[in-house]
C-alpha cells in the first residue's frame, strides 16, 4: 500500500514538471512577431531589432524557405531601415532576395519587392553603382506586369532618375524623368499630386545643373498643381514654395523670392517652432537684407536665433 502511494506521488510530480517545463517553452513565433509590432509600431525600435531577432532564430526552426522566416528577415530589415542603419538593414534584404530567388525565381512578384527593398537600402547608403541595376531589374518587371505606362512605371522610373540625379550623371537621369512626367500626365485624373513630384525631380535636375530659370519654371508648375489638389495651406505647398523661393533667390530675383518666403511662411508659421520654421525664416531674413530691408531682416533673424538656442537646450 505503501509502496503505490510513493508510485503516485512520483508520479504527481512528474506530471507536474512536465507542465512546468512546457510552460516554460519558447512562446510561438506569431507571439513574438506580434510583440515586435507593438513596438513598432509605438516607436520603441531597439525593442522592436531584439523581437524580430527572436522572430528569427524561432522561424528557423521551420526551415530557411518557410514565409515565417523570410518575414522575419524582412521585418527586421525594415527596422534597421527606419533606425537608419542602411549597411544592415541591405544585409537583410540581400539575404531575402537570395532566398525568394532561389525559391520562386527572378521573375516573382515577392522576389521583385526584395529586389526594390534592397535597391532602396543600397541608395540610402549611398551605393548607387549597387542599386541602379537593381531598380532597373524592378523597372522592366513592372514594365511587363503592368504595362509601360502604368503608375508603378513611372515610380520606378523616379528611382532610376534619382540614382542618376545623385551621381551627378545628368544626361542619363534626364530621360528617365521626363518619362515619369509623361506618364503621370496621362493619367492626371487619378493622382495629381504625383505629377508635381515629377515636375519637382526635373526642377532639382536643372538646379544642379545651374540652369536656374529652367528649374524655377518646374517648380513653379509644381506649386500651382499642389495648391490646386492639396489646397492652400498644405505643407508640401509650403516646402515647394520655399524650394521655389531659394531658386529665385540663386538667380537674385530678390523680389520674388520674398513673395515666396511670405506665402511659405504663411502657411508654415501657424505658432509652433520646427526645425524647417527657423531655416525658412533664416533664409528668410537673408532675402530680406538683399532687398534692403535691413530692420525687418534683423528682427526675423534675432526670431530664427532665439528658436535654435531655445531648441537646443
Amino acid at each position: 500500500m505503501r509502496s503505490e502511494r510513493v508510485v503516485m506521488v512520483i508520479a504527481t510530480l512528474l506530471v507536474s514538471f512536465g507542465v512546468q517545463a512546457c510552460s516554460r517553452e519558447a512562446p510561438p513565433w506569431e507571439a513574438i512577431r506580434d510583440d515586435a509590432r507593438k513596438a513598432q509600431g509605438e516607436g520603441r525600435l531597439s525593442e522592436a531589432e531584439v523581437h524580430y531577432k527572436a522572430a528569427i532564430d524561432r522561424a528557423k526552426e521551420f526551415g530557411t524557405s518557410d514565409p515565417r522566416y523570410l518575414e522575419s528577415v524582412d521585418n527586421l530589415g525594415d527596422i534597421y531601415m527606419a533606425s537608419n542603419n542602411y549597411a544592415k538593414a541591405g544585409a537583410q534584404y540581400q539575404e531575402s532576395l537570395q532566398l525568394r530567388e532561389a525559391q520562386l525565381g527572378r521573375d516573382h512578384p515577392d522576389t521583385i519587392t526584395a529586389a526594390e527593398r534592397l535597391a532602396r537600402a543600397h541608395f540610402y547608403e549611398g551605393k548607387f553603382e549597387q542599386a541602379a541595376p537593381l531598380y532597373q531589374r524592378v523597372l522592366e518587371a513592372n514594365e511587363k506586369d503592368s504595362g509601360p505606362n502604368a503608375p508603378m512605371v513611372a515610380a520606378s522610373l523616379d528611382q532610376l532618375g534619382g540614382v542618376y540625379l545623385n551621381q551627378r550623371k545628368f544626361a542619363e537621369a534626364e530621360p528617365f524623368f521626363l518619362r515619369a512626367l509623361a506618364i503621370r500626365e496621362k493619367l492626371s485624373g487619378k493622382d495629381r499630386s504625383a505629377i508635381a513630384r515629377s515636375l519637382q525631380n526635373m526642377s532639382a535636375l536643372h538646379a544642379q545643373q545651374g540652369r536656374l530659370e529652367e528649374a524655377i519654371e518646374f517648380e513653379g508648375r509644381a506649386v500651382k498643381v499642389i495648391e490646386e489638389t492639396l489646397g492652400p495651406e498644405s505643407s508640401q505647398l509650403a516646402d515647394s514654395l520655399q524650394t521655389l523661393s531659394r531658386l529665385q533667390a540663386r538667380l537674385q530675383n530678390f523680389a520674388d523670392a520674398q513673395r515666396g518666403y511670405e506665402r511659405a511662411l504663411a502657411i508654415a508659421d501657424k505658432g509652433k517652432d520646427t526645425p524647417m520654421l527657423t531655416q525658412m525664416l533664416e533664409e528668410y531674413a537673408d532675402v530680406l537684407r538683399k532687398n534692403g530691408d535691413v530692420k525687418q531682416a534683423e528682427t526675423v533673424s534675432l526670431r530664427a536665433k532665439s528658436m535654435r538656442t531655445k531648441a537646443a537646450s
